[in-house]
Parts: C-alpha cells; structure tokens; sequence
C-alpha cells in the first residue's frame, strides 16, 4: 500500500497486538490446561531435577498439531525426555 513509514509502523504493531490478543483469546477458548510439576520441593540453581508437563484438553474439540515447549530463563538448559508433540489432543 502507499503508506508513509509512520503510518505503516503503527498499522503494523496494532495488527501485531490485534494477533497476539487473538492468539490468547483462542488459547482460552481451547480450555487447555497446562500443568509443570517439578520432582523436588524447590528448583534451585545449578542444581538438576525433573519436570513433568501434563496437558488436559477440557474442550468439546480435539486439538490437533499441539507441540510443548518448556521455557526457563537464560543460562538454564531443558531436555525433553518424552514426547513433545501430539498430532491430536481429544476432549477430557
């Protein structure tokens, strides 16, 4: 389009707030629950422990193309041990 730069930078950033609130109000929708349960009490640094992710699809829909991801904070490292991606998540 014949947008000028500022135009064109605002238009784009309120399509990208317009995305990011669609994409959490789908993912709401979905009635996925999502829990992290660590082994130990307590994580603590430098230290290594296991955690275990369970997902529950609480919609009338299956999901399909579900990946999980587990993000921790710089300087941490994370293996995935089992599966973390399904190609369909039933109902309940």
């Amino acid at each position: 389009a014949g947008l000028d730069d500022a135009t064109k930078t605002d238009l784009l950033y309120r399509l990208f707030v317009k995305e990011a609130q669609l994409h959490k109000a789908s993912l709401e929708a979905t009635s996925l629950i999502v829990r992290l349960k660590p082994d130990t009490g307590e994580l603590v640094a430098g230290q290594t422990t296991r955690v275990t992710l369970t997902a529950y699809n609480g919609g009338t829909v299956a999901l399909s193309n579900l990946q999980f991801v587990l993000r921790v904070p710089a300087g941490w490292q994370a293996k995935a041990l089992g599966l973390t991606r399904f190609a369909q998540l039933e109902n309940n």
